[in-house]
């Protein structure tokens, strides 16, 4: 799995070195594969770091009591037919939780018992949160590498520009 590396500066702090690759692999497997890019601008800001390490820190304290999936109450007929739920919707019985998820291409519907129903609120907030969290994340590293792009597209303009005038 890819990994990306602390920035570092470069002469006159005026771009950053960023550099992805795989986790070292062992000796029999060959060399890990490296790539590097080279972004122009300045390095990111104290509170940019500190508010990106809070975010994490959160998104690690959410992994520990998450669960994947999605909660749904559902009220139920008992298929009775003397029983007021028959004929009455709003005297159905419920309303029951389950957790809903996919596993191994299998959909997945457990049945929550009522004193188990608050810790499995917890963790699908918990899985709503790191998610949240993860999507700021990634929304956050796009639009910084975007903008990097953007400069690098600019600067190379600039320079064919000049290569032509010099033609």
């Amino acid at each position: 799995m890819p990994f990306l590396s602390s920035p570092r500066s470069s002469v006159g702090g005026q771009s950053r070195f960023i550099q992805w690759c795989r986790p070292a692999r062992r000796r029999d497997d060959g060399p890990a594969l490296k790539l590097a890019l080279t972004i122009q601008g300045s390095l990111p800001t104290l509170t940019s770091i500190v508010g990106k390490d809070a975010l994490i820190a959160e998104m690690a304290h959410a992994a520990h009591l998450m669960v994947q999936g999605s909660l749904s109450e559902v009220t139920r007929q008992c298929g009775d037919p003397s029983c007021a739920c028959a004929w009455d919707p709003a005297r159905r019985h419920g309303p029951h939780l389950y957790l809903k998820f996919a596993a191994d291409g299998k959909a997945y519907s457990i049945y929550i018992p009522p004193e188990e129903q608050e810790v499995f609120r917890q963790a699908h907030h918990a899985w709503l949160r790191f998610n949240e969290i993860a999507g700021r994340l990634a929304g956050d590293n796009r639009q910084r590498l975007m903008q990097a792009l953007d400069a690098h597209k600019q600067t190379a303009k600039v320079q064919r520009a000049k290569a032509r005038r010099q033609a």
